[in-house]
């Protein structure tokens, strides 16, 4: 009994330190965000890359897991600041997507394991596996959003809201945009994830986190897909993709919109997206990655964002993106570009000159 109430009173602690945290001055959605992979051996300790993100002004991060050496280095980095917050996007792992399903023991677990001890992080966001739809723990994603909310909830963490993050392999039909619609195989599923979101959230914050690459669709079909449309080089574009009344000048724009029309074909439009992972590889695949491509690319998406930019579809509801990624990551399988999609090198060079304001 002893040892119940001291556990007891230092979790109680940790949710005052949560409730009385001063007021924080939140990251503005018209800045760009930077995903901190971590597939490599050689990138620099948490804490480096901490103040890398605070030097270059960077006030959004997404990490894929709850790193308990990168929560550390944030929890001491917001101690030393004060109220200037590093918003950070945190996911759980793929693995752990049943068991927060089906307990929500387990999901209260998770919230105390990876979320308490840390009370000066600016968390906003947890996200349910990453790209697991399609996949064996489809099914299982919006049961397991829920019981998070219900964990949170539970430690009075409102604040913090709840998603899932998904590619555009989901959808089945995405051109042109106004056509856009799941796949058979994913429509279910989504439809799911989107009621839960839309159900356990706050309406400002309902979000779905979508993973959005024009490179991909570029270096797939460059004769049909003109670079300067997938560069987001709107200037440069000699014609516009027009789908009745509307038309497009880039590649983000079109895909995000075919997304938008997919989720109104479910009626789940009140749902809105954030671009979860954007970016351009500097190098493995010739001439189409280089270091300009990229930083072109990296650079037009950031002042779209800047910009408060929306869509044709969406024109009242401006762009958030998260660049993939702050390191290049020389552990990544697949194709030689999976390692080159890095702002900076692991030495903390950069790879190619970036202004992040």
């Amino acid at each position: 009994m002893e040892g119940f109430r001291k556990t007891t009173t230092c979790m109680l602690f940790v949710v005052i330190s949560f409730c009385l945290r001063p007021t924080v001055i939140r990251g503005q959605d018209n800045s760009i965000g930077v995903n901190y992979g971590t597939v490599a051996d050689n990138l620099p300790p948490p804490a480096d890359v901490v103040m890398m993100y605070r030097d270059n002004q960077i006030n959004k991060m997404r990490i894929f897991s709850p790193d308990p050496a990168i929560l550390q280095a944030l929890e001491m980095s917001q101690v030393q600041s004060g109220i200037d917050c590093l918003n950070v996007m945190v996911g759980t792992t793929n693995e752990d997507i049943l068991s927060l399903a089906s307990d929500v023991d387990f999901a209260r677990q998770w919230v105390q394991t990876n979320i308490l001890p840390y009370p000066t992080v600016c968390f906003d966001y947890i996200t349910v596996g990453n790209e697991a739809i399609p996949g064996s723990n489809a099914h299982s994603i919006a049961p397991a959003i829920q019981n998070l909310r219900t964990a949170l909830d539970s430690f009075n963490l409102q604040r913090i809201h709840v998603s899932t993050v998904v590619s555009m392999s989901v959808i089945g039909v995405s051109y042109p945009p106004s056509l856009g619609e799941f796949s058979a195989e994913t429509v279910a599923d989504m439809n799911a994830v989107l009621a839960a979101i839309a159900m356990n959230d706050d309406p400002t914050t309902q979000y779905l986190m979508v993973n959005i690459y024009p490179y991909f669709s570029y270096a797939s079909n460059p004769t049909d897909i003109a670079l300067p449309y997938a560069q987001l080089d709107d200037a440069n574009v000699a014609a516009a993709v027009v789908d009745g009344p509307l038309s497009y000048s880039n590649l983000l724009d079109a895909m995000v919109d075919s997304f938008y029309s997919a989720m109104e074909k479910i009626d789940r439009s009140t749902v809105r997206l954030k671009v979860s992972e954007s970016g351009w590889p500097s190098d493995g695949n010739g001439n189409m990655t280089t270091p300009a491509l990229a930083g072109g690319y990296n650079t037009n998406l950031k002042n779209k964002v800047a910009n408060s930019a929306g869509t044709p579809k969406r024109p009242d509801q401006l762009i958030v993106a998260y660049v993939f990624a702050m390191f290049n990551e020389n552990q990544k399988v697949g194709t030689p570009t999976e390692n080159h999609f890095g702002l900076f090198n692991p030495d903390k060079t950069p790879v190619y000159p970036f202004q992040f304001q």
